[in-house]
């Protein structure tokens, strides 16, 4: 099964450390942005549309997407989140236990809510070796 993990870009070293353990679990982690050491976006427009794109494209690719907002300001992670709803692609939704890192979409019938990394082991696990999961 391919994964995405949408975050803010500050949780990058944590969500590079998270993808570990799903790799471990036998899943492919498709998305690539956390294995940047950009501490911000960047500025310049040219370069924002590359990396728009490339994130698309991986998200595109993914069977699940992993949304990790209990931390930080997940500001494009809600949009990545929308792109995939819109796209019919289950999401696993780490949000804080207080309702910290939530939004509308997470009412929505594909979107699975958890407040720990261990539920979204344990939410994830049976689906291990499947691709179009729905």
């Amino acid at each position: 099964m391919k994964v995405y993990i949408a975050a803010p870009l500050a949780e990058a070293p944590r969500v590079h450390e998270l993808a570990a353990d799903l790799f471990d679990l036998g899943l492919h982690v498709v998305s690539t942005w956390h294995a940047t050491t950009a501490a911000v976006d960047p500025h310049a427009d040219d370069v924002r549309e590359r990396v728009l794109e490339a994130n698309l494209a991986e998200l595109a690719h993914a069977d699940v997407l992993v949304a990790v907002t209990d931390r930080g300001t997940p500001r494009a992670t809600f949009a990545e989140i929308g792109y995939a709803l819109a796209r019919r692609t289950r999401v696993i939704w780490l949000a804080g236990a207080a309702g910290a890192g939530r939004c509308i979409f997470d009412a929505h019938a594909l979107v699975t809510r958890v407040t720990s990394w261990a539920d979204v082991l344990d939410t994830i696990r049976p689906f291990r070796g499947r691709s179009g999961v729905a």
